[in-house]
C-alpha cells in the first residue's frame, strides 16, 4: 500500500488515500457532506458521485422504488444522470431491467413537484398532474415530460414499450406532445389499446384541462441535460397530442361503451371546447347507442349537466345533435331529455339559458312528453322557473288542461295576447 504525500503544508492529501479507506471514511458522511465534498474536491469528485449513486440504489431497493437519480433524471431530462445511475447497478450486479420497471409513486415524486412549483408560481394556478397514477413507471415519467432520449436508453436497458400502470395506461396515455406520440407509435405502442373502463390514449389526453398543467412550466428540462431526442419533444402541446391521434394516428373515435371510454364523452366531461370540435369534424357520434343497454345517450344531455357556459352545447346544437330520442322516452327519467337539464341551474344568468331553451324547444317534436308523470312545463312551473316555462308555452305545450292548478293569472302573464281565457260555464236550467 503506497504512503499518502504530504501537502505542502505538511498535512496528508486525503484524496490520495486508498479507495479502501476513502470508501470507508465516506460511508460515515451522511448524503449532503458528501455531495459538498464531490463539489468542492476535484481529485474525489468520481469517486464521491458514485458512492452517491450506490447509496441511492441501496436505500430505495429497501422500499422497494425508482432510485432518485432515475426519477430526477426522467423529470429534468438528465440523460447522463440517468446513464450513471443504470451503470452503477450493473456494477453492484443488480437486475437493471427489473430496476427500469420499478414504479415511480406519485405521492413520493408527482405531489412533491406540485408543491414546489405552486411555491415557485407564488401560488399561482392549481396545477396538480392530476392524470398521473398512483403506481406508474419510469418510462410513463420520461414521455410524460417529453424526454424521448431518456425513454430510448431505458428501453436499452429493458424497459417494456408497453409498460402499464395501476391501471393499465401506456405511456401514449401520458404522451402530452404530438412528437412523442408519434415517437411511441414508430415503436410498437398501439394506439387504440385500452386501460380500465376502455379508457383509450385520446379518452385519457382529452381528460386533461389546461388547468392541471399550468404550473408545469415553472421546472423546466435542465440545459444541456440533453434528455430529448429533438427540443421540440419537451413542449407540452396536448391539443397538439389530440389532433395528431385523430388527424394522423386514425385514433378510434367510436370506442364504445359511450361513456367513460367514449372520446367525446371526455372531452365534454373535461369542458374541452377544442377537443369536442376536433371530434365533431371528424365524425364522432353526437348520440351513441350503447351496446350493453342498446339505448341512445344524448351528448347534449351530458353537456348541459356539465356546465352552464354555452360553448359546447351550441357547438353540440349547431351539428345536429339529437334533443330527444325515439325509443322508450327517458325510462320516466327527466335526466334524459335535454330541457329538463335547465332545472339545475340557478336562473342566475335567465337570458342564456332562455336561448339554450329556445334552442332545443324549436327541434323538439313533442315539448308535452310525459317525463315521470308530468310535461316539462309543468316541471318549470314547479320550480317557479317562469322563464324556461315561458319559453316552452311559446313551442305550443299543453297549458289549458293544467289551467285550474296554477291559476288564470299565471298563463295570463305567460301567455300575453295569445291567451285564451276558458269558456264560461253554461249551467243547465233548473226546472220550475
Amino acid at each position: 500500500m503506497s504512503v499518502p504525500r504530504a501537502s505542502r503544508h505538511g498535512a496528508m492529501n486525503i484524496a490520495e488515500l486508498p479507495n479502501e479507506i476513502l470508501c470507508h471514511i465516506l460511508d460515515q458522511l451522511p448524503g449532503k457532506d458528501k455531495l459538498q465534498v464531490a463539489q468542492t474536491c476535484r481529485d474525489m469528485a468520481d469517486l464521491v458521485v458514485s458512492k452517491l449513486y450506490k447509496d441511492d440504489i441501496i436505500a430505495m431497493q429497501a422500499l422497494p422504488i425508482a432510485p432518485y437519480a432515475l426519477r430526477w433524471g426522467c423529470w429534468f431530462g438528465a440523460l447522463a444522470t440517468v446513464k450513471a445511475s443504470l451503470n452503477t447497478a450493473q456494477t453492484m450486479g443488480l437486475d437493471v431491467p427489473a430496476m427500469v420497471q420499478q414504479v415511480v409513486f406519485k405521492a413520493q415524486f408527482i405531489e412533491p413537484r406540485f408543491k414546489r412549483s405552486v411555491k415557485m408560481a407564488n401560488g399561482q394556478g392549481r396545477g396538480k398532474y392530476s392524470n398521473w397514477n398512483q403506481e406508474s413507471r419510469l418510462f410513463h415519467l420520461a414521455c410524460l415530460r417529453g424526454n424521448t432520449a431518456v425513454a430510448e436508453l431505458l428501453l436499452e436497458r429493458g424497459a417494456e414499450i408497453d409498460s402499464r400502470d395501476e391501471n393499465n395506461y401506456t405511456a401514449l396515455h401520458y404522451a402530452p406532445n404530438p412528437d412523442v406520440v408519434r415517437y411511441l407509435l414508430g415503436k410498437g405502442v398501439g394506439v387504440n389499446t385500452p386501460g380500465d373502463w376502455g379508457i383509450t390514449a385520446l379518452c385519457f389526453l382529452l381528460l386533461w384541462k389546461s388547468s392541471d398543467l399550468e404550473t408545469w412550466s415553472v421546472e423546466p428540462n435542465i440545459a444541456g441535460g440533453q434528455g430529448a431526442l429533438e427540443p421540440s419533444h419537451a413542449v407540452q402541446d396536448v391539443g397538439g397530442a389530440i389532433r395528431f391521434l385523430i388527424q394522423e394516428a386514425n385514433a378510434d373515435i367510436y370506442v364504445q361503451p359511450p361513456w367513460r371510454g367514449h372520446p367525446l364523452c371526455c372531452a365534454i366531461l373535461s369542458e374541452n371546447a377544442a377537443g369536442v370540435k376536433l371530434l365533431l369534424d371528424a365524425g364522432a357520434s353526437m348520440d351513441p347507442v350503447n351496446p350493453k343497454t342498446g339505448r341512445r345517450t344524448l351528448m347534449l344531455t351530458l353537456a348541459m349537466s356539465n356546465r352552464e357556459d354555452p360553448e359546447i352545447v351550441d357547438m353540440l346544437l349547431d351539428a345536429g345533435a339529437q334533443v330527444e330520442v325515439d325509443e322508450d322516452p327517458f325510462q320516466g327519467s327527466y335526466l334524459e331529455i335535454p330541457i329538463m337539464m335547465l332545472l339545475s341551474f340557478a336562473p342566475k344568468n335567465a337570458e342564456l339559458q332562455a336561448r339554450i331553451a329556445h334552442r332545443i324547444c324549436r327541434r323538439m317534436r313533442n315539448v308535452d312528453a310525459m317525463i315521470e308523470g308530468e310535461t316539462p312545463l309543468l316541471f318549470y312551473l314547479h320550480a317557479r322557473r317562469i322563464d324556461i316555462a315561458k319559453v316552452i308555452l311559446q313551442y305550443g305545450a299543453d297549458w289549458k288542461t293544467r289551467r285550474h292548478e296554477f291559476g288564470e293569472d299565471t298563463f295570463k302573464e305567460l301567455l300575453g295576447s295569445s291567451y285564451e281565457p276558458p269558456e264560461p260555464v253554461v249551467r243547465p236550467a233548473v226546472a220550475s
